[in-house]
């Protein structure tokens, strides 16, 4: 015999799951995230400036610093050597001193 209708508790209703996923995109659209630039001293690793890139393409530079596939966002930190540092050099027009630091770069949340 089948319960009757109002003892049957609804399962997640496809609004239920719009709603959670449109408060979560809300959440996200608050935090900001920027790429940044570490140097670091080549002798000793000591983080000697932090650079903000706050309008960059993504997907250029997962292709220039090879980030694998595992981290589509990001969110490591990627060594920035002298033939990528050119490239970065010809679409930004600034060039570090990887002969100076060793130079990682990454994308991170930001206040």
């Amino acid at each position: 015999m089948a319960p009757a209708l109002d003892t049957v508790k609804p399962s997640s209703s496809r609004c239920d799951r719009s709603n959670a996923y449109d408060e979560q995109h809300q959440k996200d659209d608050l935090m900001q995230v920027s790429l940044v630039l570490e140097l670091y001293e080549k002798q000793g690793q000591v983080l000697t400036n932090t650079l903000d890139v706050e309008f960059s393409d993504l997907e250029f530079f997962r292709r220039v610093l090879s980030v694998p596939d595992q981290d589509p966002l990001m969110y490591g930190s990627y060594k920035i050597d002298k033939i990528s540092n050119s490239q970065i050099f010809d679409k930004y027009g600034f060039m570090l001193d990887v002969d100076r630091y060793d130079c990682y770069a990454g994308y991170r949340q930001i206040s």
